[in-house]
């Protein structure tokens, strides 16, 4: 009889994870189609940047519903829609956080991104809009005690010779819900939720690309570049640790 119920029990698994990856691949195949067409009219040059925009709301509003209603979404990679590059998903490694982040090609002399946060407690799974330009290239985890906080790393491109970079503090509450503005790097100015630089383009190292902000999770420490006069990069960091419940800076 134990036999049986075991086999009953992983045979329901086997069709709920089908069930959900299936769910995922419509869902995918529907974003994928949405996102062609915001690009099909920013490439046409005789449409209006209205009409790109009723499109690019159109995207935002797909994956703001399909995150509020389908916690399954945080296990699944969604490879054909990242594969062009245009819009990054990053997820933390418990996969209870997410930000789906996107060109929106509405920048006039920079690209222009917009993005929704995804985020589950228990069974439930939510969705918050950001938009602040922001494009994530990376979530890191951090274990803060009894809490889990999430750091998203991000750039922004405001002309084609002038950027920012920067990393923002998460943390879902235990009613369940996002709090984006957990203030958790401690500077001489106080408490903050994020920590920006803005830099010259052409001064990146070739190795890191853009993605010049990182975390050692071995560590616990975050490493922002400084940047010196017209927005040089320097080869020196500042470092925050995880200390006593905050980021504080241990070198400069």
């Amino acid at each position: 009889m134990n036999i049986k119920k075991t086999i009953f029990f992983l045979a329901n698994i086997c069709v709920c994870l089908a069930v959900t990856a299936q769910d995922a691949a419509t869902i995918e195949r529907k974003l994928i189609e949405l996102n062609k067409n915001t690009k099909a009219l920013f490439h046409n040059k005789s449409i209006s940047q209205d009409s790109i925009a009723k499109t690019s709301i159109k995207f935002k509003e797909a994956i703001s519903t399909y995150a509020n209603n389908f916690p399954q979404m945080l296990e699944y990679s969604f490879p054909d829609l990242t594969a062009e590059g245009d819009i990054k998903i990053k997820t933390s490694k418990n996969k209870k956080f997410r930000i789906y982040s996107w060109d929106t090609w509405l920048g006039t002399s920079g690209m222009y991104f917009d993005g929704i946060y995804q985020y589950t407690s228990g069974q439930k799974s939510g969705a918050k809009a950001y938009n602040k330009n922001k494009l994530f290239y990376e979530v890191y985890q951090v274990n803060r005690g009894k809490d889990t906080i999430y750091l998203g790393a991000y750039y922004i491109r405001t002309t084609p010779e002038k950027a920012s970079q920067g990393i923002k503090a998460f943390k879902i509450n235990k009613n369940g819900s996002l709090n984006d503005s957990l203030k958790i790097f401690k500077t001489p100015a106080g408490l903050k939720n994020e920590m920006v630089i803005d830099f010259d383009i052409a001064t990146l190292d070739d190795a890191n690309g853009e993605q010049i902000i990182k975390y050692d999770e071995g560590l616990k420490t975050v490493y922002i570049p400084v940047v010196m006069a017209k927005g040089v990069i320097s080869s020196t960091f500042k470092a925050y640790k995880l200390m006593n419940g905050n980021f504080v800076l241990i070198s400069k």
